[in-house]
C-alpha cells in the first residue's frame, strides 16, 4: 500500500510525496491523519492526503515510520479544497493545506 502525504514547507506544485505503508500500519492509516516520514536526513510530520496512491514510477518509496495523530486533523472536503486552491491559484499544496489545519498542528508544521 502506498499513500500520498504533504510534508511541511515541501510540496511539488499541487502534489505531495508518495510513501510506502508497512503492513503493521495498514489498518491505522487514514486520510487526514498525521504520520511521521523520512524527508532528507530527518523525520518530519506529514498529513496523509491519499491512502490509495499509485506506486512511484522510477524511484523506491520510503516507508512511513509511525502515526503521530491517528484521528484525521482535516476532513476529506478540506483536502479536496486545498488541492483546488493549489491548482487554481498556483500555490504550493502545503501552503493551501495549512489554511485548514488546527492551530496546534499548524504550529508543528512551521
Amino acid at each position: 500500500m502506498f499513500l500520498e502525504a504533504v510534508v511541511p514547507d515541501h510540496s511539488l506544485d499541487s502534489k505531495g510525496f508518495t510513501y510506502f505503508v508497512p503492513d503493521h500500519l495498514h489498518a491505522s492509516v487514514r486520510r487526514g491523519c498525521v504520520v511521521e516520514v523520512p524527508f532528507g536526513d530527518e523525520l518530519t510530520p506529514a498529513v496523509v492526503t491519499e491512502t490509495d496512491a499509485p506506486p512511484p514510477d522510477r524511484t523506491e518509496a520510503k516507508a512511513v515510520v509511525s502515526i503521530l495523530v491517528p484521528e484525521p486533523v482535516v476532513a476529506p472536503y478540506q483536502i479536496e479544497a486545498a488541492y483546488a486552491i493549489s491548482r487554481r491559484y498556483f500555490v504550493f499544496l502545503h501552503t493551501a493545506l495549512s489554511f485548514f489545519l488546527p492551530t496546534p498542528v499548524f504550529r508543528r508544521f512551521l
